[in-house]
């Protein structure tokens, strides 16, 4: 099946399932790995972000290897004001070492929290910015922007790449786009500030 105009074979999305219950608008985009080429995501999403930034992952290093310019768009948005935050993977909670043996990754996943940690780190004296580390149990990965968010659903013993995201929309209060901003919200109260 052929992808949007320039996005090369290799990130082309292959789920294009559509939810029609209750109207919630919301897109089964692939897997994470695809994640890079979806429209929404190709820096879109996150550009024209006004109000809310949230970021949940435990590592998700691929955002900064795809877009380097990370860093400095989120700096942008701040400045905009919009407010961003970030929460990363606590590599050292029993969470993430028991994540990595379930994904038959060892050690793998800490390193790459860490690795993540070293990629926003810069940002944590940024005026808007908030960055955080979490030892939760991370049952998806979340990438907000405003209204919208695209949701990494991990299954056990697959890496999170592997797994499905769904782009979803809000469209009414306590839908399934409140259900993921709310379980954000749970995570963040937990997690522990990032010194500059």
């Amino acid at each position: 099946m052929p992808g949007p105009p320039g996005v090369p074979e290799r990130q082309v999305l292959r789920v294009r399932l559509f939810f029609v219950s209750a109207g919630l608008g919301s897109t089964a985009v692939g897997d994470a790995e695809r994640l890079v080429g979806h429209p929404a995501f190709r820096g879109d999403l996150l550009a024209v972000a006004r109000e809310r930034i949230d970021v949940l992952v435990y590592a998700a290093v691929f955002l900064h290897e795809a877009y380097p310019r990370l860093n400095d768009l989120l700096r942008e948005r701040a400045a905009d004001g919009c407010a961003v935050r970030i929460a990363v993977g606590d590599a050292d909670s029993e969470n993430v070492q028991q994540r990595g043996q379930e994904e038959k990754f060892g050690h793998g996943i800490e390193s790459r929290c860490r690795l993540a940690l070293l990629h926003y780190r810069p940002l944590a004296s940024v005026p808007g910015i908030e960055l955080r580390t979490h030892g939760t149990t991370l049952y998806n990965s979340l990438y907000r922007a405003d209204d919208q968010v695209l949701v990494n659903a991990h299954a056990w013993g697959v890496n999170a790449y592997g797994a499905p995201v769904w782009h979803l929309r809000r469209h009414e209060s306590g839908g399934m786009f409140d259900t993921y901003a709310d379980s954000f919200d749970a995570v963040w109260e937990t997690a522990h500030p990032v010194e500059a």
